[in-house]
């Protein structure tokens, strides 16, 4: 199967240049998201060159020296511009060449704390009510690894004990207005197996909009083994609208 997107939380590029090539070709992969890549800037279009040379590649350095997020894309596909970017999420306007179909397109990675990722929230609420709502009513997807879960039935084994973080994450959803597109695979998308009982939790989300659903209501999310890393990828499946539904742009 091809997919449109994918989000994958590889921890560490240095040594899985060849693995991330390959995920890349096999699953025909036009745009890309690596989280966690742990390269520094210096080495950064080396290293985005040899996964692969023909993509353009976009990452958020100015706002961390780790390189969190690397987005990579075939420009013969898609037309690409960013629209806003911190250390947590890089956003930007997709335009498909095929069909001019548009939308907002945010991929994210979240801080580990709780307190930290309050301002990945913020910058949501922001997108939502500078980039998505005013005059557009644009189509948004927001895929990433967010670092926090939101039902008891998403992780195994005991809940933290600070509910709060459950609650800031629901918040921000309801708030945007935005839901899990329809998904299969892998429930659980990441795992630690560090400790003497293997914890898992739902921490990788492919999440969308009312405008969305309703331009692309052929969309599906699919979670797909873990392969190198404790998280799964995720990736995106949408269907472009027919001319006679319409379509943003």
């Amino acid at each position: 199967m091809n997919y449109d997107f994918c989000s994958f939380n590889i921890r560490g590029l240095h040594n899985k240049i060849s693995f991330a090539k390959d995920f890349i070709n096999n699953l025909k992969l036009s745009f890309v998201a690596f989280l966690e890549t742990r390269v520094k800037e210096r080495d950064a279009l080396h290293i985005s060159a040899a996964i692969h040379r023909h993509f353009q590649w976009c990452f958020n350095y100015q706002h961390h020296q780790n390189g969190r997020i690397w987005v990579g894309w075939n420009p013969n596909f898609w037309t690409v511009t960013q629209l806003f970017s911190t250390a947590q999420q890089i956003t930007f306007l997709v335009v498909k060449k095929s069909d001019n179909t548009s939308f907002v397109l945010t991929i994210v990675y979240a801080y580990n704390e709780r307190v930290d990722r309050r301002n990945l929230w913020v910058d949501l609420i922001h997108i939502n009510e500078s980039i998505v709502a005013p005059g557009q009513d644009s189509a948004w997807c927001i895929l990433g690894d967010f670092n926090s879960f939101l039902t008891s039935n998403e992780t195994t084994g005991d809940l933290p004990r600070d509910h709060r973080s459950i609650s800031e994450f629901r918040n921000c959803l309801n708030h945007i207005g935005v839901t899990d597109v329809s998904f299969t695979g892998e429930f659980f998308t990441w795992r630690d197996s560090s400790t003497n009982t293997t914890l898992m939790r739902k921490l990788d989300r492919v999440l969308v909009n009312e405008n969305w659903l309703n331009f692309f209501d052929m969309s599906k999310a699919v979670f797909l083994p873990r392969g190198l890393s404790d998280h799964c990828p995720a990736c995106l499946l949408y269907t472009s609208p027919s001319p006679r539904d319409g379509a943003t742009s």
